[in-house]
């Protein structure tokens, strides 16, 4: 796992205590520590644990950069950096010493573990877990980084690189300082490739860093590549799939999945680190026994602080719904111009349902509804009034349209202004006064249209109607 003890010292630490004089003195009951002790304890886990990621991704930057200069810079700064965090372990209460370096596994006669008497279980697994959270937020931070970038696409990838870097990184950099600190006359003894590079003539500083790059490079690809892959498992993989939206909608089962898939995640990065970082350092110096007890107890160790690490974060970026990493997605402008309501727009009245009473007519004791009065039309013009009669009377014209000022004035009464003038009638006109229509037989009716003759209906036969045609009627 990232950002833990690194493989030679957890070694050390974990089965070869009884052997120091630090594991005598740590043998001997403690008092319990206070809360306050437990915060300090705490934060200088997080601490050293923050530190020792950032010397793995040293080591990964000096596995892409192929340079010296750049190995013995990035070495030179990994070094003040496990340094600094060694002392902020030392400072640790003596029982926070205990719980953070005893082994998950029991083992007899080679250090404390965190079953027995004098370690506190719980105060263990706290500042195991709280040292190797810095490690996994930075590969969060790597899936945040890549769907701000890419989506949830991108988050998946971010989050696998930033898994892979830390790995890689911690194999290269295991594998190189084995190599570098390895006396030449001694190195040169161990490995033939080193041996001939000397007796090309090169130097010492430019021997190493090709066998470095002959042996380390290729198996921290191998192990970055191993961590990217498994990373969509832990909770990498989780918040990727929150960005795509398909979290689970229960705290509970988030929790148990993430859990479970970073315990998994971790025993299997764990036991793939334990095993590259071996064969590489064989390959370098000859083979060396492995440790098998150690492969047990660091794959034990980072299931169970995974485990513990994935439940918690599955819990805390639960979901219900809808994805908090896909909303924070930058909306179109136009879109949220679209959303946002207009600031000076007038406001929408509400308006309310006009209430109708309906009461009804006939019932006794409640009058009828008065009838609505009827608008008032406008009073018709004269030659509206004459156009109207006109339009009854047979063989009438169907207008005034085709009538000259004259005939129209004989008809209506009126000038071309229409105003009344008497003496606008045509000479010879008989009577005096407007014409109000036509008879069936063609002759002027009205007020003052001339008398007809008295004739004797005696004797007189009405016509035979033709064939096919409709008699009118004589108003």
């Amino acid at each position: 796992m990232a950002g833990v003890l690194p493989v030679e010292d957890t070694q050390a630490d974990a089965f070869d205590w009884s052997a120091t004089q630090e594991a005598t003195a740590l043998a001997a009951p403690a008092q319990p520590d206070g809360w306050l002790d437990v915060a300090g304890n705490t934060g200088r886990a997080i601490g050293a644990g923050t530190l020792r990621a950032g010397k793995s991704l040293l080591g990964a930057w000096d596995a892409v950069a192929d340079s010296p200069e750049v190995t013995d810079l990035t070495r030179g700064w990994g070094k003040s950096l496990e340094s600094t965090a060694e002392s902020l372990e030392s400072g640790m209460t003596e029982q926070g010493r205990r719980n953070q370096r005893a082994s998950v596994l029991p083992t007899e006669g080679a250090g404390n573990d965190i079953w027995d008497s004098d370690v506190s279980t719980k105060g263990a697994l706290g500042l195991k877990v709280a040292g190797a959270a810095p490690s996994l937020v930075a590969s969060i931070l790597g899936s945040v980084g890549g769907f701000v970038l890419g989506g949830p696409v991108g988050a998946a990838v971010g989050g696998g690189a930033a898994a892979g870097a830390l790995t890689s990184g911690d194999v290269y950099n295991d594998i190189r300082d084995h190599i570098l600190d390895r006396p030449s006359e001694q190195l040169a003894q161990e490995n033939d490739i080193y041996a001939g590079l000397i007796d090309m003539g090169l130097d010492e500083r430019t021997a190493k860093h090709y066998l470095v790059r002959e042996l380390a490079a290729n198996k921290a690809l191998l192990m970055g590549t191993i961590s990217a892959a498994t990373a969509r498992f832990g909770a990498e993989g989780l918040v990727a799939k929150l960005a795509a939206g398909k979290g689970a909608s229960s705290v509970t089962r988030e929790a148990v999945k993430a859990g479970l898939g970073e315990a998994g995640q971790e025993a299997a990065e764990t036991a793939a680190q334990n095993v590259i970082t071996f064969k590489g350092k064989t390959e370098a110096t000859g083979e060396e026994p492995f440790d098998w007890g150690r492969l047990a107890n660091e794959v034990a160790e980072g299931a169970l602080v995974g485990g513990l690490l994935g439940a918690g974060t599955g819990a805390a970026l639960h979901r219900s719904g809808k994805s908090p990493v896909a909303n924070a997605q930058p909306v179109d402008p136009d879109v949220a111009a679209a959303l946002t309501p207009d600031a000076t727009a007038e406001p929408e009245v509400e308006t309310q349902p006009l209430a109708v009473t309906v009461r009804p007519s006939g019932v006794e004791g409640e009058a009828a509804p008065e009838p609505a009065p009827a608008e008032a039309q406008p009073a018709a013009t004269p030659y509206e009034e004459i156009a109207q009669e006109l339009s009854t009377v047979p063989d009438a014209p169907a207008d005034m349209a085709g009538l000259g000022p004259d005939e129209r004035a004989a008809l209506t009464g009126l000038n071309e202004f229409n105003e009344e003038d008497p003496d606008a009638y045509l000479e010879g006109d008989v009577g005096a006064g407007p014409v109000t229509g036509y008879d069936a037989g063609g002759a002027l009716v009205g007020d003052l249209a001339p008398a007809a003759a008295p004739v004797d209906p005696v004797g007189v036969v009405a016509p035979e109607p033709v064939p096919g045609t409709v008699e009118p009627e004589v108003a």
